[in-house]
């Protein structure tokens, strides 16, 4: 199982043509609802706050996760292994 960070498109309740916000909760229920029935398991862990950002814990790959949560989301999205984002931010502390 990785763990991933998922920065979704454009999904953040900011603004004026910002969707009615709907608690972190309900919608990490709703996404995992949508994500249950793939044979590799993919749970939403946690969300940041509204942003539309998530971790993921899953066991498909990264590219069929963030396809598969994409899917759900019905934006685009990217991914990172938090492995990765804690060699960043090692580099930036270091710098």
């Amino acid at each position: 199982m990785e763990t991933l960070v998922v920065l979704g498109v454009g999904l953040g309740n900011f603004g004026r043509s910002a969707p009615k916000r709907v608690k972190a909760a309900v919608w990490i229920g709703q996404l995992n609802t949508a994500l249950i029935n793939y044979s590799e398991p993919t749970k939403i862990i946690t969300a940041f706050g509204h942003t539309g950002n998530f971790v993921e814990r899953s066991a498909a790959s990264r590219e069929i996760a963030r396809r598969r949560l994409a899917k759900a989301l019905k934006t685009p999205c990217v991914t990172m292994k938090v492995v990765e984002l804690k060699k960043i931010n090692a580099a930036i502390q270091i710098g």
